[in-house]
């Protein structure tokens, strides 16, 4: 139970952490951020995204986000926070129901930051060189 709070609260701090960084976002902003404005660049990724996330196909959901991922197209990492955030939201029965673990959340997120080069977003949380690990 303790570990799973720390995930779901680690992923919101990520999340909320690169709005600030990234898109200049306040956390009371931040939902512009994941906002999907039609016809915004971007946007039907995440409506991709988000429908199959309410489908319940979340590991294709994943793939899809990382077959279009592009670190020069800032729009794709809005679209991963979205995405991340919407997954963070959902229960743990139905993510093990999905075989879509919370630490595999993490680990999809963290991985979204290397491939933006934002290393060091991590580095400044809590674990240091390997991002967010539960404090000894």
């Amino acid at each position: 139970m303790y570990h799973q709070d720390w995930l779901m609260r680690q992923i919101e701090i990520i999340a909320e952490t690169l709005a600030r960084v990234v898109f200049r976002k306040t956390p009371a902003r931040r939902a512009e951020v994941f906002a999907a404005k039609s016809g915004a660049p971007g946007a039907e990724l995440t409506e991709t995204l988000l429908a199959m996330v309410r489908a319940g196909e979340l590991c294709a959901a994943e793939d899809l986000l990382y077959e279009r991922l592009d670190p020069n197209d800032r729009d794709g990492l809005a679209a991963a926070l979205c995405f991340y955030s919407a997954l963070n939201a959902l229960p743990d029965a139905e993510l093990e129901a999905r075989n879509f673990p919370r630490d595999e959340i993490l680990s999809g997120l963290t991985d979204v930051c290397r491939r933006y080069g934002l290393e060091d977003v991590l580095r400044a949380l809590p674990g240091g060189e390997d991002g967010p690990v539960p404090d000894a």
